[in-house]
């Protein structure tokens, strides 16, 4: 496991082009994102006093003053987020083709076969998403069965102490079926790109079995980059909250810290991507 963990930071190290590729792509996609959301505030500035503390940490008061003056936002927000939410994860299966043709050959990048992959897998990587979606909705419906098993064990009315444990089991709960269910996704992936897999269903299946047989291993690595992703946000929340002065150069600071957080997180992933194609390599039939 560790092992291919290294070897997952060494092919993400040495691909410096594709990082860049892969950063510049979201940083674009973010600054369109922000579009709708900067326009609001431009038109809404000169209502709010509150627009002088917009340098430091997010203020709720500011959000309510913009939602009553502006009734429109609310609902064109939502939708902005849950179409680019859509449009992000079709950007990132169209990217992930060229990333994982890259990890499972020679691991050096190389535009044709990033991009030719990128476009060749696109579809069939859109199908196995779509099939996927049965896997997610069994998982969510594993969690709040536990909801309804508190309910018929303890009543509507269970102790506090029910509630809590409960839920905090749901939250765990939760995190490891998503994190089982990304497994699954990422190397049914690798099976349509080793094995030029056209059926999509059969390649979700044929990444189950790999998971099943190679639970442990599969499972370390995720776990590792986790709690490294998740030290990484740690970090940046407890910088990010000591630079929260409404003053240029610190605002200048938060940017870079940002952007620095950013491409951290973009390696962690790109690493885990290499650490769970080396584990292919070396434990696929």
């Amino acid at each position: 496991m560790f092992r291919n963990i290294a070897t997952g930071f060494r092919l993400t190290t040495q691909n410096k082009k594709m990082i860049g590729i892969v950063y510049l792509i979201n940083v674009l996609f973010g600054l369109l994102m922000m579009l709708p959301w900067r326009a609001a505030i431009s038109s809404f500035g000169g209502h709010s006093l509150l627009m002088r503390n917009m340098g430091g940490a997010f203020n709720m008061d500011f959000l309510f003053d913009l939602v009553i003056h502006q009734p429109t936002f609310l609902s064109i927000w939502i939708t902005v987020i849950v179409a680019g939410l859509l449009l992000y994860q079709l950007v990132q299966l169209f990217l992930s083709g060229g990333i994982f043709s890259v990890y499972l050959g020679d691991g050096v990048y190389d535009p044709a076969v990033f991009w030719g992959s990128a476009s060749r897998y696109f579809w069939r990587f859109v199908r196995l998403a779509l099939w996927s979606l049965l896997i997610l909705g069994l998982f969510v419906g594993i969690v709040f069965a536990f909801k309804g098993l508190q309910r018929l064990i303890w009543g509507k009315h269970p102790y506090e102490t029910v509630l809590y444990w409960n839920k905090v089991f749901r939250i765990v709960l939760l995190q490891f079926l998503l994190m089982l269910y990304a497994m699954i996704l990422d190397y049914s992936r690798m099976v349509i790109i080793r094995d030029d897999v056209r059926r999509s269903r059969q390649a979700l299946l044929a990444g189950i079995r790999f998971v099943q047989q190679q639970f442990w291993p599969a499972l370390g690595i995720a776990l590792s980059f986790f709690i490294l992703t998740g030290l990484t946000l740690l970090i940046y929340n407890i910088v990010a909250d000591v630079l929260k002065s409404p003053s240029i150069v610190v605002i200048v600071l938060l940017f870079f810290w940002q952007q620095a957080y950013m491409l951290i997180r973009l390696v962690l992933r790109l690493s885990l991507y290499g650490a769970e194609s080396a584990l292919f390599r070396t434990r696929s039939s």
